[in-house]
């Protein structure tokens, strides 16, 4: 059972045991002499929607709706949801492996860290080597290096651009 409002149907209350006169409404353990018969009504109801708060709904000729404030909380929470879930898949997409020159390394947060700091050097040693997705050396130079990270960049910016319209179209 519930008792609305008759101007809006605004659902106040919401229990089995509902009663409406003119003392007010009652229910199992409380009693609201405010609530006057003359502008609100008892009506059976077969099931509440899922997440009901009186208060917050309207019912009419059987449906459901939200309150304009709620459905906006919802909507809101909604979007908050996908945007996380759109900033997550571009956290995976730019720690991704990677592949450059036919060979595929790991670019997860730590090896593109590392690469920034070989980076700041400004030299590498002749013998100097990046370790691909397998732990396998592979000689590169500092020109090679560069290249890796620019691949890195590259495809960064273009998750980045890919997040942020993603996002205005959420």
């Amino acid at each position: 059972k519930i008792i609305k409002r008759i101007s809006d149907n605004l659902v106040l209350f919401a229990e089995k045991e509902l009663n409406l006169s003119v003392d007010g409404a009652r229910g199992n353990d409380w009693w609201a002499p405010d609530i006057k018969s003359s502008e609100h009504i008892l009506e059976n109801v077969n099931d509440l929607p899922e997440g009901f708060i009186p208060g917050k709904w309207f019912y009419k000729d059987d449906l459901w709706s939200r309150t304009p404030d709620e459905e906006i909380k919802r909507l809101q929470d909604i979007k908050e949801i996908k945007i996380k879930s759109l900033s997550l898949a571009h956290d995976n997409e730019i720690y991704a492996d990677i592949v450059y020159n036919n060979t595929t390394y790991k670019a997860d947060q730590h090896s593109q860290d590392l690469l920034v700091k070989v980076l700041a050097v400004g030299a590498v040693p002749p013998n100097m080597y990046w370790r691909d997705k397998n732990g396998n050396q592979k000689t590169m130079t500092l020109s090679d290096l560069r290249g890796l990270a620019g691949k890195i960049l590259e495809r960064a910016l273009s998750a980045d651009a890919n997040l942020i319209a993603k996002i205005a179209a959420v």
